[in-house]
């Protein structure tokens, strides 16, 4: 009977060269699917990049030292129809003990990859394997036991599946390295196409009103705001006293943003495709409707420009930048920009972190610990209790003596 293997056929359900088309038309769907404003105001390279990074394709590695035997299971195999055992009668099954025996291979890369088949391949022998998301589990079973003969037939399966792998990448590469360019193409068309549309309707000589502009239209309060300061009493010193921000007036300047959390439950498809620009921008309409136009977007400030700046007779009052959710390596990259933003005078911040991710949860709980690792973190405001929102005081980036609150609010978009 022998040692056979059990499992999947591989590279052997489609064919490669029409996967990867499949793949790239899905990446063009996406580009197809961005509004025209977003299309009209990207950066090429960015959005290009973006796309790329989420369709280009990781050819599958096996990692082979860390290849590992499951325990193996002892089965029983009928072998009254094998030639070459005696059997007294034949006319009726025959048992004997026998091993099944498999042996796990992590891999890492596009699973899909396991079952396409490449130009070049083995038509005769393709290895077989079961294919999780994280391991190739190769199963062979055997009546007489002969671990010998199994680990030969591994060994040659698992280098077939490498030499299949190796047959594929030459097609993986070519699309990975075409695939930008493509992506790059296709906007551009798409931006001269809107250009070129936006001429021809100019030229009939009527105002435009679009639909979509009034659907993303939404009431701010009426009644307008001015920002209070409160300026320190005056001094024997002869320099002009700063403005300060009144705690007020920063709570309120903080729930004003939070009317834009409304406007996402009420509208979540008008947000699906927006970047951090667009979403910016709706923030900056509910400031300036409240605060009498004084809210400005991407305004130079100390050592960068800040996401939403209001000022006050000139003067810095609040700042606040605006981030998807990337991890802790963007929480604290932002966290040191908005510390090299503030000048000696700005001491009331704020981070408004955008979750496109499905665990709202899970990102709230990491934003404490994350900050708490950054070396100008003094304390948590623990009097300040919001289930989405967290305030911290931070020591000045260029003043050991004086510190900055910081309020990391989180918002869920939709996707």
């Amino acid at each position: 009977m022998g040692v056979y293997s059990k499992g999947q056929l591989l590279f052997n359900k489609s064919e490669l060269h029409e996967y990867l088309p499949r793949l790239q038309s899905q990446a063009l769907q996406e580009v197809e699917a961005l509004s025209n404003d977003d299309i009209l105001n990207c950066n090429v390279d960015e959005l290009s990049e973006q796309i790329v990074t989420k369709h280009k394709i990781e050819l599958p590695v096996l990692h082979l030292d860390k290849i590992h035997i499951n325990n193996p299971e002892e089965v029983q195999f009928d072998v009254s129809k094998e030639p070459g055992r005696y059997i007294s009668n034949r006319s009726r099954p025959f048992y004997v003990n026998g091993l099944r025996v498999s042996f796990s291979v992590p891999y890492t890369g596009n699973k899909d990859i396991f079952f396409c088949r490449p130009l070049t391949y083995d038509q005769f022998t393709p290895p077989k394997a079961d294919v999780s998301d994280n391991e190739l589990r190769f199963i062979y079973e055997d009546p007489d036991s002969n671990l010998d003969e199994v680990k030969r037939r591994f060994e040659s399966e698992k280098n077939n599946v490498n030499l299949h792998l190796g047959y594929a990448s030459q097609e993986i590469n070519e699309y990975n390295s075409r695939l930008k360019q493509n992506i790059v193409n296709y906007i551009n068309q798409r931006v001269e196409l809107l250009k070129k549309r936006k001429n021809k309707i100019a030229e009939l000589g009527y105002p435009v009103k679009s639909q979509e502009e009034d659907s993303k239209t939404y009431s701010v309060p009426i009644t307008k705001k001015e920002i209070k300061i409160s300026i320190p009493t005056k001094t024997s010193s002869p320099s002009k006293p700063e403005p300060i921000l009144r705690m007020e007036d920063y709570e309120a300047i903080l729930e004003t943003l939070d009317y834009m959390n409304t406007v996402f439950e009420q509208d979540p498809k008008a947000f699906i495709s927006s970047n951090e620009e667009t979403i910016r921008s709706h923030f900056l309409v509910q400031l300036n409707g409240t605060y009498k136009g004084q809210a400005t977007a991407e305004t130079f400030n100390c050592e960068g420009k800040t996401d939403i700046l209001l000022k006050y007779q000139g003067k810095n009052v609040f700042i606040s930048e605006c981030k998807f959710w990337g991890g802790e390596k963007i929480l604290l990259e932002t966290i040191d920009q908005i510390l090299g933003y503030t000048s000696w005078r700005d001491t009331k911040t704020s981070i408004l972190i955008f979750n496109r991710n499905k665990n709202l949860s899970r990102v709230l709980a990491q934003i404490s610990e994350i900050v708490k690792s950054h070396p100008n973190f003094l304390k948590v405001v623990e009097e300040y209790q919001h289930e989405t929102k967290f305030r911290y005081l931070f020591r000045h980036k260029n003043d050991n003596d004086r510190s900055l609150i910081l309020t990391i609010c989180v918002y869920d978009v939709p996707k």
